[in-house]
């Protein structure tokens, strides 16, 4: 009928091929939580994971009971976590392969549709908004580090300031792509650290928003912009 539920296709949410390798790693009880008790069976879960190449971790949580005392019920060894912080910790991802899937669309410039292809034929199937899923989820749990890392930059007293356009999109009717820009902010002394800040504009508003709390030189180009900042000392440079 027209209102038959239709079903989803299976991805690498909800099966893992058992032609990867496996790795198997026992939680237990800890002594004092089971003392009396016997080993009656585990709880048993998987999640992929990258080291040189897939494998999966096989979990096995340890489940005791006292076969004198029914009554002190089931003791079962906690989950082994996840960086989603998922009570369960029931992902099928270790935070390693995530990690991979982060790396290789950022450091190596693999689109993700592309890296779920790569995957396929490396006897994984994945689809590309799962890996987008993982993504966003890394990005989230990143983002307070961000946040500490603008804070300490912040507080160098020498900058390195400069922004970049790149291509956005194609924009309606025109067959040209939209300018957007990243902005940084690079430590000038100090431990080496920078940050980008992702604006659709190169406006002075931009400048106020990322510098203009800031007490301190700026190594910059001559772009106009930088020259109204009302505290910073600005500082030429043969190359910034």
């Amino acid at each position: 009928s027209e209102h038959e539920r239709k079903v989803r296709e299976k991805n690498g949410w909800e099966e893992i091929p058992e032609g990867l390798p496996r790795e198997e790693r026992i939680l237990d009880v800890p002594e004092e939580k089971r003392e009396g008790m016997e080993l009656i069976g585990y709880e048993e879960s998987e999640r992929v994971a990258y080291r040189s190449g897939l494998y999966v971790i096989h979990f096995k949580r340890s489940k005791y009971a006292d076969k004198r005392d029914p009554n002190r019920g089931v003791v079962t060894a906690s989950a082994p976590g996840d960086y989603f912080d998922s009570p369960s910790g029931k992902t099928k991802f270790d935070i390693s392969f995530a990690s991979k899937v982060v790396s290789d669309k950022v450091e190596n410039a693999l689109p993700l549709d592309r890296q779920a292809k790569i995957y396929e034929r490396e006897g994984f199937p994945v689809s590309p908004s799962t890996l987008g899923h993982l993504f966003k989820n890394c990005a989230s749990a990143l983002v307070v580090l961000y946040a500490r890392m603008i804070e300490l930059i912040m507080k160098c007293e020498i900058l390195h300031v400069d922004e970049t356009y790149l291509k956005l999109n194609l924009q309606e009717k025109r067959g040209k792509c939209k300018k957007a820009y990243f902005w940084c902010r690079m430590t000038g002394i100090g431990p080496p650290m920078i940050a980008f800040h992702f604006s659709n504009s190169r406006s002075q508003e931009v400048a106020n928003e990322l510098l203009g709390d800031y007490f301190g030189t700026i190594i910059r180009d001559s772009y106009v912009g930088y020259e109204k900042l009302e505290h910073c000392t600005n500082a030429a440079c043969w190359a910034h």
